[in-house]
């Protein structure tokens, strides 16, 4: 896991990968590797962004609170940033909130923004981070009409379905 720094972008993309497999299967080995992953998002590498969204979204699956004091690094994207990891990211900001709503107060402004997204998956996504962390009735009010406008309860990804019927609960 030393190839997290080597200097061949290829090595250092296995590398974040492998932190990814093994933090599914035990996340104390490789947490502290954790703050390196965080360091490298927002690369100029598509590839390795996404290999390190998925290898946090591991953390945040089984340690969410691991990834607390790294919020605002996850947070805000900028507006270009691949749809995919800005999905991603705001399934581990729900996953952090699960734990400790206060952990992501900042970031439910950006949370807010991205209900209005392209992409259903930051959409959905989005709303379920919201629904998670708690949210005053207008906003509650506000992710629930626009669940249902959608129809994301027949959409064919089974998690967006799984987290949308979730945020209706």
């Amino acid at each position: 896991l030393g190839a997290l720094h080597d200097i061949d972008a290829l090595t250092r993309l296995e590398a974040i990968e492998a932190i990814g497999f093994i933090a599914d299967h035990d996340v104390n080995v490789v947490r502290p590797y954790l703050g390196d992953l965080v360091y490298y998002l927002h690369s100029e590498d598509k590839a390795v962004d996404d290999s390190i969204v998925i290898a946090l979204s591991q953390f945040a699956h089984h340690s969410p609170t691991s990834l607390e004091s790294h919020v605002e690094t996850l947070s805000p994207l900028p507006s270009e940033t691949d749809p995919e990891i800005m999905a991603t990211v705001a399934y581990i900001l729900g996953e952090i909130a699960g734990e400790n709503p206060d952990a992501i107060e900042g970031c439910t402004g950006q949370l807010q923004d991205n209900l209005d997204h392209v992409d259903a998956g930051v959409r959905i996504n989005a709303a379920w981070a919201l629904s998670v962390a708690g949210v005053d009735d207008e906003t509650a009010e506000i992710i629930t009409k626009r669940l249902a406008q959608e129809s994301y309860l027949n959409c064919e990804d089974a998690e967006l379905r799984q987290r949308a019927v979730e945020t209706l609960e």
